[in-house]
């Protein structure tokens, strides 16, 4: 199963192979499948070892968040050319991070936008001025039972709706409960309700019995969901909170995997009052890399729909790093994390042809 742990992750052994021509894709066999091709991929950061990826599309650009690890930086990626050129990327901390995994989310303010990035509870910061710069916010507190925070999800209501920037950011994270290296990641959430510049207390999304992460969190507008892994799991599992954060409830499996190594969603994108559009990774056995299955999570059942999928022998998705984004509903963009012979990693970028 999938972990947080860096000696628990995937390994990965794969080929960076660009294709002069458009990329088809394998997809579902379901009566709503799509057929998505993809333009020749580009090279959005090299010579690093990257893990974990976000990817987010705002009024001033195109952006990517990844870490280098072990405890290297946070680094921000722009294109102002919808992915086809990728600029010098910003070291958003200023400093290695360790833990590094990363969560962001994009909404506009105005002709800019606002980018929101947390590392754990230690590093969360907040640039205004479209990935120019960052100011630090406030640490999202530890319970005296925590250790530490590893992977996690941060967004507000302006980067779910679209509608006007409010001072209400929701953080979800795997708290690890115990004795170090011998306990376990438990989910908890916090909420500031002024910006960031406090938060508060943290409370347990799932409970201790079973060792939970990789959450990724979304709101309907009506209340907050979690998709999240749980160890020795091949099921997707859903939380959700009727008043925002204060308690969760159970709300099922609505994604079994198909390979043997585990399951995550690596994003969730609220579309509109019925549905989300979510990235699956679906791993095809333990330590191997994995495929993508995009569809709906249905909010009235909350179950999924797939849609297409992404199988391409010559893309191998790890390090935690993928992230499929719809930009309407014909037009998604695709980023990714690979690793080169030599060993080394390079983030991708391909947007979908017409």
């Amino acid at each position: 199963m999938v972990s947080s742990m860096s000696k628990r992750v995937l390994g990965l052994i794969a080929v960076i192979a660009v294709s002069a021509s458009v990329v088809t894709l394998a997809f579902a066999t379901t009566a709503t499948a799509k057929n998505v091709r993809w333009e020749s991929p580009v090279i959005v950061g090299a010579d690093a070892r990257y893990m974990c990826l976000d990817l987010f599309t705002g009024v001033d650009g195109t952006y990517v968040l990844s870490w280098e690890h072990p405890d290297g930086r946070v680094l921000l990626f722009k294109s102002l050319d919808g992915g086809a050129t990728w600029g010098t990327p910003v070291d958003v901390f200023g400093t290695g991070v360790y833990p590094g995994y990363t969560s962001m989310c994009v909404y506009p303010d105005g002709d800019d936008d606002t980018i929101l990035v947390a590392v754990g509870p230690c590093h969360v910061a907040r640039s205004t001025d479209s990935g120019e710069t960052f100011q630090m916010l406030a640490d999202v507190p530890v319970p005296a039972y925590g250790a530490w925070y590893t992977s996690g999800s941060i967004a507000t209501n302006a980067s779910w709706s679209g509608g006007e920037p409010d001072d209400d950011i929701y953080f979800v994270g795997a708290l690890y409960v115990g004795v170090p290296w011998s306990g376990r990641y438990v989910l908890h959430s916090s909420v500031s309700h002024d910006g960031g510049l406090s938060w508060t207390a943290p409370v347990v999304v799932s409970t201790e019995d079973y060792e939970s992460f990789w959450p990724e969190v979304l709101s309907d507008g009506q209340r907050l969901y979690v998709a999240h892994s749980v160890a020795g799991s091949m099921d997707l599992h859903i939380k959700y909170s009727d008043d925002w954060g204060a308690t969760w409830h159970d709300g099922g499996d609505p994604v079994t995997a198909e390979g043997v190594g585990g399951i995550a969603a690596l994003k969730m994108q609220p579309l509109d009052a019925n549905r989300a559009f979510v990235t699956v990774w679906d791993i095809y056995e333990s330590g191997g890399t994995g495929f993508a299955r995009c569809g709906y999570l249905m909010y009235d059942d909350m179950s999924f729909k797939e849609s297409f999928r992404v199988e391409n022998p010559e893309w191998h998705f790890g390090m935690f790093g993928l992230n499929v984004e719809m930009v309407s509903m014909a037009d998604y963009n695709i980023a990714w994390i690979e690793q080169a012979p030599d060993g080394t990693y390079a983030i991708m970028f391909a947007d979908s042809a017409p």
